[in-house]
C-alpha cells in the first residue's frame, strides 16, 4: 500500500511539473518558430544562389563574393518571410473581424508581397534544382518547404491577436472596475481623489480634449464639442495617435478618422 501510495506520488509530481512547464514551452515554441521557420527555405535558396553565382562569375575570389551575396539574400529571405507572414495573417485577421473597408487595403497589401515571398521561394528553388540536375523528389521537397512560414505565421499572429485581445479586455476591466467604485464613492458622500496621471492629463490637454475623452468614443458627442480645426487635425492624425490622444479603442479611431476625412474632403468641395 505504501509503495503504491509512494509511485502515485511520483506521478503527480511529474504531471505537475510537466503542466507547469507546457504553457511558457508553448509560448516560447510560438516566438521562435516564426523566426526559425523562414531560416529553412532562406538557407536552401542561399545555397542554390551560391552555386549559380560560381557559375555566373569566373574571376578570382569569386567564390568570396558568391558567399557575400548568397548571405545577403538569404538575411534578405528570412526577415521577408518572417514579417511577411505575421504581417499578412494578423492583417485577415482584423478585416474578419472589424469588417472595414480601412482594413482591406493593408490585407490586400502585405497578401500581395507574401504570395509574392511563397511563389519566388518555390519558382527559384524548383527551377534552381532542374538546372543543377536534382531528382524531381527532392525538386517537391524542397518545393513544399517553402511554404513552412504558412503554419507558423499562423501560429504567431494568432498569438499577438490573442495578446491584443487580453490586453485590451484587461484595460476594459479596470476601467469598470474605476467605475464602480467611483459610483460608490458618489453614492456613500466619499471624496473622489484623481490620481496623478488624471491629474496630469488634465494639466496637460485642453478644455475641447477632455470633452472630447468623456465622449467615451461617440462621434456625434464628440463631434459638437470640436472645433474645425480639430476635426482637420484627426483627419490627418494616424490611428495610434487618435487612440493615445482621445482614449478611443482602435476601431472607434478608424470611424472618427473616416467621419473626418469625410467632413473635410466636403467642406473643401464647397
Amino acid at each position: 500500500m505504501n509503495n503504491s501510495n509512494w509511485l502515485a506520488n511520483i506521478f503527480i509530481k511529474q504531471r505537475e511539473i510537466i503542466e507547469a512547464a507546457e504553457t511558457p514551452f508553448a509560448k516560447l515554441a510560438i516566438f521562435v518558430l516564426p523566426i526559425l521557420a523562414p531560416s529553412v527555405p532562406a538557407f536552401i535558396t542561399s545555397t542554390h544562389m551560391y552555386k549559380l553565382f560560381l557559375e555566373m562569375f569566373t574571376f578570382s575570389n569569386a567564390n568570396i563574393l558568391s558567399f557575400g551575396m548568397s548571405f545577403i539574400i538569404a538575411l534578405v529571405l528570412e526577415l521577408l518571410g518572417y514579417v511577411g507572414a505575421v504581417s499578412f495573417i494578423k492583417s485577415l485577421f482584423n478585416w474578419i473581424r472589424y469588417k472595414q473597408d480601412e482594413y482591406m487595403l493593408p490585407f490586400a497589401l502585405n497578401g500581395l508581397a507574401y504570395v509574392f515571398y511563397l511563389i519566388s521561394m518555390w519558382a527559384i528553388n524548383v527551377q534552381l534544382g532542374r538546372y543543377f540536375g536534382a531528382s524531381s523528389i527532392i525538386n517537391n521537397i524542397l518545393g513544399l518547404l517553402s511554404f513552412i512560414t504558412v503554419p507558423t505565421g499562423l501560429l504567431a499572429a494568432n498569438h499577438l491577436t490573442e495578446v491584443s485581445d487580453d490586453e485590451r479586455k484587461e484595460k476594459v476591466r479596470q476601467e469598470k472596475r474605476q467605475d464602480q467604485m467611483d459610483k460608490y464613492k458618489i453614492k456613500h458622500g466619499i471624496p473622489i481623489m484623481q490620481s496623478a496621471e488624471k491629474v496630469q492629463e488634465s494639466a496637460i490637454y485642453s478644455a475641447e480634449t477632455l470633452h472630447i475623452i468623456e465622449s467615451a468614443g461617440d462621434w456625434r458627442k464628440a463631434r459638437r464639442k470640436m472645433q474645425n480645426s480639430t476635426v482637420q487635425s484627426i483627419a490627418r492624425m494616424e490611428i495610434s495617435d487618435i487612440v493615445q490622444k482621445y482614449k478611443v479603442k482602435e476601431r472607434a479611431a478608424y470611424n472618427w478618422r473616416a467621419r473626418a476625412r469625410e467632413e473635410v474632403d466636403t467642406e473643401s468641395i464647397k
